[in-house]
Protein backbone atom coordinates (compact mmCIF):
# COMPACT_ATOMS: atom_id res chain seq x y z
CA UNK A 1 0.00 0.00 0.00
CA UNK A 2 2.05 3.35 -1.47
CA UNK A 3 -0.07 5.27 1.22
CA UNK A 4 1.02 3.08 4.37
CA UNK A 5 4.47 3.04 3.01
CA UNK A 6 4.28 6.65 2.69
CA UNK A 7 2.59 7.32 6.36
CA UNK A 8 5.19 4.92 7.99
CA UNK A 9 8.58 6.99 6.28
CA UNK A 10 6.93 10.33 7.72
CA UNK A 11 6.35 8.79 11.02
CA UNK A 12 10.16 7.23 10.78
CA UNK A 13 11.15 11.07 10.69
CA UNK A 14 8.84 12.32 13.27
CA UNK A 15 10.36 9.65 15.50
CA UNK A 16 14.08 10.97 14.88
CA UNK A 17 12.90 14.35 15.52
CA UNK A 18 11.13 13.53 18.21
CA UNK A 19 13.48 11.62 20.41
CA UNK A 20 16.30 13.63 19.24
CA UNK A 21 14.53 16.71 20.90
CA UNK A 22 14.74 15.42 24.16
CA UNK A 23 15.50 17.60 27.03
CA UNK A 24 18.38 16.82 29.56
CA UNK A 25 16.84 16.93 33.05
CA UNK A 26 20.07 15.86 34.97
CA UNK A 27 22.96 13.51 34.31
CA UNK A 28 21.08 10.50 34.33
CA UNK A 29 17.28 11.72 32.75
CA UNK A 30 15.55 13.23 29.96
CA UNK A 31 12.51 13.87 29.17
CA UNK A 32 10.18 14.58 25.56
CA UNK A 33 10.11 17.64 24.87
CA UNK A 34 6.60 17.47 23.79
CA UNK A 35 4.06 14.74 24.14
CA UNK A 36 4.30 11.82 21.62
CA UNK A 37 2.77 12.57 18.14
CA UNK A 38 0.21 10.26 16.19
CA UNK A 39 3.11 9.32 13.46
CA UNK A 40 5.52 7.79 16.34
CA UNK A 41 2.83 5.83 17.74
CA UNK A 42 1.71 4.54 14.43
CA UNK A 43 4.85 3.23 13.78
CA UNK A 44 4.42 1.28 17.42
CA UNK A 45 0.63 -0.20 16.16
CA UNK A 46 2.09 -1.18 12.52
CA UNK A 47 4.84 -3.45 14.29
CA UNK A 48 2.52 -5.14 16.40
CA UNK A 49 -0.23 -5.41 14.32
CA UNK A 50 2.45 -8.02 11.97
CA UNK A 51 2.70 -9.81 15.45
CA UNK A 52 -0.98 -9.79 15.36
CA UNK A 53 -1.44 -7.41 18.53
CA UNK A 54 -3.46 -4.84 18.16
CA UNK A 55 -2.98 -1.18 19.77
CA UNK A 56 -5.07 1.12 17.90
CA UNK A 57 -6.61 3.66 19.88
CA UNK A 58 -10.34 2.76 20.09
CA UNK A 59 -11.65 6.59 18.90
CA UNK A 60 -8.80 5.81 15.98
CA UNK A 61 -12.02 5.23 12.46
CA UNK A 62 -8.85 3.68 10.44
CA UNK A 63 -6.02 1.44 10.94
CA UNK A 64 -3.92 4.39 11.08
CA UNK A 65 -4.72 7.97 12.79
CA UNK A 66 -6.80 10.61 11.35
CA UNK A 67 -5.63 12.37 7.96
CA UNK A 68 -3.23 15.55 8.94
CA UNK A 69 -2.85 13.96 12.76
CA UNK A 70 0.45 12.56 12.31
CA UNK A 71 2.12 15.69 14.32
CA UNK A 72 -0.55 15.78 17.21
CA UNK A 73 -0.62 15.16 20.50
CA UNK A 74 -1.79 11.25 20.94
CA UNK A 75 -4.68 11.23 22.76
CA UNK A 76 -6.86 8.28 23.75
CA UNK A 77 -4.68 5.30 24.93
CA UNK A 78 -4.84 2.98 27.93
CA UNK A 79 -2.59 3.06 30.17
CA UNK A 80 -1.52 -0.87 29.81
CA UNK A 81 -0.57 0.39 25.87
CA UNK A 82 1.46 3.32 27.12
CA UNK A 83 3.66 1.03 28.80
CA UNK A 84 3.69 -1.44 26.21
CA UNK A 85 4.69 1.50 23.61
CA UNK A 86 7.90 2.92 26.01
CA UNK A 87 8.87 -1.09 26.18
CA UNK A 88 8.43 -1.03 22.67
CA UNK A 89 10.89 2.33 22.07
CA UNK A 90 13.22 0.23 24.36
CA UNK A 91 13.33 -2.56 22.16
CA UNK A 92 13.54 -0.86 18.95
CA UNK A 93 15.81 2.11 19.49
CA UNK A 94 19.31 1.53 19.88
CA UNK A 95 19.96 4.61 21.68
CA UNK A 96 21.07 5.26 25.43
CA UNK A 97 17.72 5.86 26.84
CA UNK A 98 15.68 3.91 28.86
CA UNK A 99 12.25 4.96 27.88
CA UNK A 100 9.19 4.98 31.09
CA UNK A 101 6.49 6.80 32.07
CA UNK A 102 7.11 10.06 34.28
CA UNK A 103 6.16 9.64 37.67
CA UNK A 104 3.40 12.06 38.86
CA UNK A 105 5.97 14.55 40.35
CA UNK A 106 8.19 14.81 37.36
CA UNK A 107 5.32 15.39 35.26
CA UNK A 108 4.24 18.15 37.80
CA UNK A 109 7.88 19.08 37.31
CA UNK A 110 8.25 19.04 33.56
CA UNK A 111 4.81 20.92 32.94
CA UNK A 112 5.13 23.43 35.46
CA UNK A 113 8.92 24.38 33.68
CA UNK A 114 6.99 24.71 30.19
CA UNK A 115 9.57 21.22 29.27
CA UNK A 116 6.16 19.64 27.68
CA UNK A 117 3.34 21.19 26.20
CA UNK A 118 0.05 21.83 27.51
CA UNK A 119 -2.42 19.02 27.35
CA UNK A 120 -4.93 19.93 24.62
CA UNK A 121 -7.80 20.78 26.47
CA UNK A 122 -8.40 20.53 30.15
CA UNK A 123 -10.37 16.96 30.05
CA UNK A 124 -6.89 15.26 28.59
CA UNK A 125 -4.22 14.16 30.98
CA UNK A 126 -1.09 12.08 31.42
CA UNK A 127 -0.17 8.57 32.04
CA UNK A 128 2.24 8.50 35.09
CA UNK A 129 3.49 5.82 36.60
CA UNK A 130 3.87 4.94 40.30
CA UNK A 131 5.37 2.29 42.47
CA UNK A 132 2.46 0.10 42.65
CA UNK A 133 -0.25 1.49 39.52
CA UNK A 134 -0.36 3.73 36.62
CA UNK A 135 -2.69 6.71 37.05
CA UNK A 136 -3.98 9.62 34.81
CA UNK A 137 -2.98 13.15 35.91
CA UNK A 138 -5.04 15.28 35.05
CA UNK A 139 -4.65 19.30 34.00
CA UNK A 140 -6.75 22.22 34.35
CA UNK A 141 -6.25 23.84 31.01
CA UNK A 142 -7.11 27.69 31.80
CA UNK A 143 -3.59 28.06 34.25
CA UNK A 144 -2.22 25.04 33.37
CA UNK A 145 -2.26 23.74 37.00
CA UNK A 146 -2.72 20.08 37.52
CA UNK A 147 -5.81 19.60 38.76
CA UNK A 148 -6.23 16.18 40.17
CA UNK A 149 -4.55 12.78 40.34
CA UNK A 150 -6.88 10.23 39.74
CA UNK A 151 -7.09 6.50 39.56
CA UNK A 152 -8.13 6.06 36.06
CA UNK A 153 -11.17 2.91 37.51
CA UNK A 154 -12.68 6.02 39.31
CA UNK A 155 -12.88 8.17 36.14
CA UNK A 156 -14.47 4.73 34.48
CA UNK A 157 -16.92 4.79 37.29
CA UNK A 158 -17.42 8.66 37.35
CA UNK A 159 -18.32 8.34 33.88
CA UNK A 160 -20.64 5.25 33.97
CA UNK A 161 -22.68 6.92 36.60
CA UNK A 162 -23.25 10.03 34.50
CA UNK A 163 -24.82 7.89 31.57
CA UNK A 164 -27.29 6.16 33.97
CA UNK A 165 -29.36 9.32 33.48
CA UNK A 166 -29.42 8.63 30.26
Amino acid sequence: NPNLTARLTYAQVIKRVHLRNMVRLNDKMAAASELVPNALYQLFVEDRRQNGHFYQPDHWAQPHYPHGAGRKPLLGIRAKDAITFCRWLNETEDEHWFYRLPTPNEAKALQQNGIQSRTPDQSSGYWVATSQTTRLLLAHDDHNHWQAETNFADLLTYDLNQLEGF
